[in-house]
């Protein structure tokens, strides 16, 4: 039997939700069936890619569009001519037009546009969004989200598959040995008390909030630990140094061992400007650990008691307190509506949406519909 060619195309591949999401799947799938490539811009990351070579997926790579506009879908387009994929699956979010378009007119049967993300802009840039997201939409023959906000905002009311977030619940359960290493590594005391944030440097995930609010806490005792890299990395450390909060801030470089670091806090800050489905806020919880986000953060991903929802437009003081009041609340619970995003229950789930995608493209290629409704749920 001839294996189906999927190819999946990110933005880039580092150990960002989106990556990690692909990563939790196609660890799984039959690779007897299917032949996995995935699509990233330059510059590559050899650490995160090497999980994926690993499986046995290839890796194709392609400049930004800033940096060679006219290289970037020259390259795309001579890729899809020669692999002629079955199925395209583009998470490049309400930005996946441009690679949708060109499958498309590359001959592409079936184009999966999937929402990651619930922007929470206004005014022109949010309506900037929409209309990106329309013309996604336009170009996919298939939705797929991660949540029901994510899918409001990208598709509106039409039809989509929702596909889950997906974390192995063994591997991000709270470890004391994992606790003491990381904080011996990085001389965090008994004491102190570790406020943690695992998210891309990048504009979206708004870590100068997030840096204001821990330069009002007082107490020396608090650190705040930042896993993850991004375009904002100087901007960010630069922050750091101006509000004399050098010796309290740990910058750590993204993770493919992103549990330790978990077990290693106290407390989890998110304070992004939109959020999807957060990958993170879902290990965090796993992990036990007491979660302070922005009400940007979707309702879908709330599973624990320990759960603090707070406006960005509140004041800085209600910010630390919430912070201050649940520093050391971790609970060892995992509540049993968390199981629907457990790897051993959803491990094979994006194989048998590829196969039953495939055995009903013959009829529905020919109108060019979304086909969401022959296998999909609202």
């Amino acid at each position: 039997m001839k294996r189906a060619k999927i190819l999946e195309i990110v933005p880039a591949l580092t150990f960002g939700g989106v990556e990690q999401f692909l990563y939790n799947y196609l660890s799984h799938i039959n690779l007897n069936q299917f032949e996995v490539h995935i699509l990233t811009q330059e510059p590559r990351d050899k650490k995160a890619e090497k999980r994926f070579l690993t499986l046995g997926i290839k890796i194709y790579s392609i400049p930004t569009k800033k940096k060679n506009i006219v290289k970037h879908f020259k390259k795309t387009k001579e890729l899809f001519r020669r692999e002629q994929y079955d199925i395209v699956h583009c998470h490049l979010s309400a930005k996946s037009f441009w690679m949708l378009a060109l499958a498309k007119y590359s001959g592409i049967k079936t184009r999966i546009y999937h929402a990651h993300e619930a922007r929470m802009d206004k005014g022109l840039k949010r309506l900037k969004w929409k209309i990106y997201a329309s013309l996604s939409k336009y170009y996919a023959t298939d939705l797929f989200a991660c949540g029901r906000e994510a899918a409001e905002f990208c598709f509106g009311n039409a039809d989509y598959l929702y596909v889950p977030n997906i974390i192995d619940f063994k591997k991000f359960e709270f470890n004391n040995k994992d606790r003491l290493e990381i904080r011996n590594k990085y001389e965090i005391s008994d004491e102190d008390i570790v406020i943690g944030n695992m998210a891309r440097l990048a504009p979206e995930k708004n870590h100068k909030f997030l840096i204001d609010i821990f330069s009002k806490i007082e107490d020396k005792r608090y650190k705040l630990l930042l896993v993850g890299s991004g375009p904002l990395e100087c901007e960010i450390k630069e922050q750091v140094a101006k509000l004399g909060i050098k010796e309290s801030v740990i910058f750590l470089e993204a993770t493919n061992t992103p549990e330790k670091y978990y077990s290693a806090m106290d407390v989890f800050l998110l304070t992004s400007f939109s959020e999807g489905f957060g990958m993170a806020i879902l290990e965090a919880q796993a992990n036990g650990l007491p979660c302070i986000v922005s009400d940007s953060v979707s309702d879908d991903v709330i599973y624990s008691k320990s759960f603090i929802k707070l406006s960005l437009s509140e004041e800085d003081r209600v910010w630390v307190n919430e912070i201050r009041k649940n520093s050391n609340k971790r609970t060892t619970q995992v509540f049993r509506r968390m199981q629907d995003f457990n790897v051993a229950k959803n491990e094979d789930k994006l194989g048998k949406i590829y196969l039953q995608i495939l055995r009903g493209s013959e009829n529905s290629v020919k109108t060019d519909r979304k086909r969401s409704t022959v296998y999909g749920e609202k």
